[in-house]
């Protein structure tokens, strides 16, 4: 499949969705798209040097995001993202440098946001008792 990285500064949208507080319109949402399962995706160096490998959900309130050299994340959602498990492609929306962090949003498809409750490095328990050999 193709890969796809898509930049966008979408600060027309953010003044056009504003309220009285003036401050947040002048901040641009950065948005970046992903294939399921590409591989070598590099984003561009005006996102920092996180690099996302692929993803996988585990079921609506979680998935797990390989990266290129910072290992795995589990992403926890603060409300179930219906639809998650079906989407072949994804948006890490990000306010300013591309930082894998809390205030992410996860863009589906059909536009639907899906916000992220934490973020923390996966931990894989390695049997250490098995290696008698």
């Amino acid at each position: 499949m193709k890969k796809l990285t898509l930049c966008l500064a979408l600060p027309l949208l953010i003044a056009g969705c504003a309220t009285s507080d003036s401050r947040h319109t002048a901040e641009a949402e950065q948005v970046t798209l992903f294939e399921k399962d590409a591989k070598d995706v590099v984003i561009h160096s005006g996102f920092g040097s996180s690099r996302i490998e692929s993803w996988r959900v585990v079921d609506d309130s979680t998935m797990i995001i390989e990266t290129f050299g910072h290992g795995e994340v589990v992403a926890t959602f603060s409300m179930p993202c219906r639809g998650i498990r079906t989407a072949d492609t994804l948006g890490f929306a990000t306010m300013g440098p591309f930082d894998l962090d809390k205030t992410t949003k996860v863009i589906l498809p059909d536009g639907r946001k899906c916000y992220f409750k934490e973020l923390k490095p996966l931990v894989k328990l390695e049997d250490s008792e098995g290696d008698d050999n």
